[in-house]
Protein backbone atom coordinates (compact mmCIF):
# COMPACT_ATOMS: atom_id res chain seq x y z
CA UNK A 1 0.00 0.00 0.00
CA UNK A 2 1.44 3.43 -0.88
CA UNK A 3 2.18 5.75 2.03
CA UNK A 4 -0.32 8.59 2.50
CA UNK A 5 0.76 10.96 5.27
CA UNK A 6 -1.34 13.56 7.08
CA UNK A 7 -0.20 16.01 9.76
CA UNK A 8 -2.21 17.48 12.63
CA UNK A 9 -0.75 20.57 14.28
CA UNK A 10 -1.97 21.55 17.72
CA UNK A 11 1.14 23.66 18.39
CA UNK A 12 -0.28 27.19 18.45
CA UNK A 13 3.09 28.70 17.47
CA UNK A 14 3.84 26.45 14.48
CA UNK A 15 3.11 29.35 12.10
CA UNK A 16 5.58 29.62 9.20
CA UNK A 17 6.74 26.03 9.65
CA UNK A 18 3.42 25.02 8.10
CA UNK A 19 4.72 25.92 4.64
CA UNK A 20 7.44 23.27 4.48
CA UNK A 21 5.27 20.62 6.12
CA UNK A 22 2.36 21.34 3.75
CA UNK A 23 4.56 20.65 0.74
CA UNK A 24 5.02 17.02 1.79
CA UNK A 25 1.55 16.17 3.15
CA UNK A 26 -1.82 17.73 3.89
CA UNK A 27 -1.76 19.56 7.24
CA UNK A 28 -4.65 20.18 9.61
CA UNK A 29 -3.56 23.09 11.83
CA UNK A 30 -5.30 24.59 14.84
CA UNK A 31 -6.51 28.06 13.97
CA UNK A 32 -4.29 30.08 16.31
CA UNK A 33 -3.26 33.50 15.03
CA UNK A 34 0.29 32.42 13.98
CA UNK A 35 -1.06 29.29 12.28
CA UNK A 36 -3.79 31.24 10.48
CA UNK A 37 -1.16 33.66 9.14
CA UNK A 38 0.98 30.72 7.98
CA UNK A 39 -2.01 29.05 6.33
CA UNK A 40 -3.01 32.28 4.55
CA UNK A 41 0.49 32.52 3.04
CA UNK A 42 0.19 28.92 1.81
CA UNK A 43 -3.25 29.56 0.31
CA UNK A 44 -1.99 32.73 -1.42
CA UNK A 45 1.03 30.95 -2.89
CA UNK A 46 -0.55 27.57 -3.62
CA UNK A 47 0.95 26.28 -6.85
CA UNK A 48 1.32 22.61 -6.00
CA UNK A 49 0.42 20.16 -8.71
CA UNK A 50 -0.41 17.59 -6.04
CA UNK A 51 -4.09 17.00 -5.25
CA UNK A 52 -5.35 19.31 -2.48
CA UNK A 53 -5.94 16.40 -0.10
CA UNK A 54 -2.27 15.37 -0.38
CA UNK A 55 -0.68 18.78 0.22
CA UNK A 56 -1.74 22.18 1.51
CA UNK A 57 -3.32 23.14 4.80
CA UNK A 58 -6.72 23.18 6.47
CA UNK A 59 -7.28 25.11 9.69
CA UNK A 60 -9.71 23.96 12.35
CA UNK A 61 -11.27 25.47 15.44
CA UNK A 62 -9.87 24.12 18.70
CA UNK A 63 -10.04 24.62 22.43
CA UNK A 64 -6.59 25.62 23.77
CA UNK A 65 -7.82 24.62 27.23
CA UNK A 66 -8.66 21.07 26.12
CA UNK A 67 -6.03 19.94 23.61
CA UNK A 68 -6.95 16.29 24.15
CA UNK A 69 -10.59 16.83 23.09
CA UNK A 70 -9.51 19.08 20.21
CA UNK A 71 -7.21 16.33 18.97
CA UNK A 72 -9.95 13.72 19.29
CA UNK A 73 -12.31 15.97 17.29
CA UNK A 74 -9.83 16.71 14.50
CA UNK A 75 -8.95 13.03 14.12
CA UNK A 76 -12.63 12.47 13.29
CA UNK A 77 -12.38 15.22 10.63
CA UNK A 78 -9.20 13.70 9.22
CA UNK A 79 -10.91 10.33 9.00
CA UNK A 80 -13.91 11.94 7.25
CA UNK A 81 -11.66 13.59 4.63
CA UNK A 82 -8.74 11.17 4.31
CA UNK A 83 -10.03 7.86 5.66
CA UNK A 84 -11.09 4.70 3.88
CA UNK A 85 -14.52 6.05 2.83
CA UNK A 86 -13.11 9.34 1.49
CA UNK A 87 -9.76 8.63 -0.13
CA UNK A 88 -8.12 5.76 -2.00
CA UNK A 89 -5.82 4.85 -0.44
CA UNK A 90 -6.79 6.08 3.04
CA UNK A 91 -4.16 7.80 5.16
CA UNK A 92 -1.44 5.47 6.41
CA UNK A 93 0.60 7.78 8.66
CA UNK A 94 -0.69 10.54 10.93
CA UNK A 95 1.96 12.88 12.35
CA UNK A 96 0.77 14.95 15.32
CA UNK A 97 2.60 18.04 16.56
CA UNK A 98 1.81 19.69 19.88
CA UNK A 99 -0.15 16.89 21.58
CA UNK A 100 0.58 13.49 23.05
CA UNK A 101 -1.56 10.36 23.01
CA UNK A 102 -3.61 9.20 25.96
CA UNK A 103 -5.43 5.90 26.39
CA UNK A 104 -8.76 7.18 25.03
CA UNK A 105 -7.09 8.56 21.92
CA UNK A 106 -5.12 5.36 21.34
CA UNK A 107 -8.39 3.41 21.64
CA UNK A 108 -10.05 5.75 19.11
CA UNK A 109 -7.11 5.35 16.72
CA UNK A 110 -7.29 1.57 17.06
CA UNK A 111 -10.96 1.80 16.04
CA UNK A 112 -9.87 3.33 12.70
CA UNK A 113 -7.21 0.70 12.08
CA UNK A 114 -4.14 2.10 13.86
CA UNK A 115 -2.15 -0.69 15.52
CA UNK A 116 0.96 1.36 16.33
CA UNK A 117 1.60 4.78 17.91
CA UNK A 118 5.10 6.15 18.51
CA UNK A 119 5.75 9.18 20.72
CA UNK A 120 8.12 11.85 19.35
CA UNK A 121 9.71 14.93 20.93
CA UNK A 122 6.94 17.12 19.57
CA UNK A 123 3.95 14.75 19.65
CA UNK A 124 3.43 11.34 18.11
CA UNK A 125 3.05 9.36 14.90
CA UNK A 126 0.20 6.90 14.29
CA UNK A 127 0.66 4.15 11.71
CA UNK A 128 -2.27 2.45 10.01
CA UNK A 129 -1.97 -0.74 8.00
CA UNK A 130 0.93 -2.16 9.99
CA UNK A 131 0.80 -5.47 11.85
CA UNK A 132 2.66 -4.03 14.83
CA UNK A 133 0.76 -3.61 18.09
CA UNK A 134 0.37 -0.28 19.91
Amino acid sequence: MPEYRIAVVLDETFGDRLLELSRTMHVWACASEPNRRGAERIWAEETSDKPWLESGVTTFQYDPNDVSQSLFDVIELVEDHHGEYAHDPPWTTLEVFGAFPNRNLIDALQNVGVPRVETTETGFVAFRGSDDAV
